[in-house]
């Protein structure tokens, strides 16, 4: 009898633990919510980026090989951004 109940604790404790993953109506667990927010920050980071390097440019601090190099690399960064922001908002 004794080794029923020493059987019966621990399994009611990782059901206990296990319910919240099993309910259909899991909101804790909102991951593409997050995901959006995610994509939404890099999306401003990259703009704010490109405009920097724009302004650096505009000042001589970077020469037109190095502005049109880094202009091209953040821009081919913020299309990838902006369609999977896409996609997760239509998934949403």
């Amino acid at each position: 009898m004794s080794w029923f109940v020493l059987l019966l604790v621990p399994v009611g404790a990782i059901l206990y633990l296990l319910l919240p993953l099993l309910r259909p109506d899991r909101e804790i667990w909102d991951v593409p919510e997050a995901r959006i927010e995610s994509l939404q920050e890099k999306k401003r980071m990259l703009v704010g980026a490109v405009r920097d390097i724009d302004f650096e440019h505009s000042i001589g601090n970077l020469t037109d090989e190095d502005h049109l190099e880094a202009r091209e690399r953040l821009k081919a960064d913020l299309s990838g951004v902006v369609v999977d922001l896409k996609i997760a908002e239509e998934t949403d």
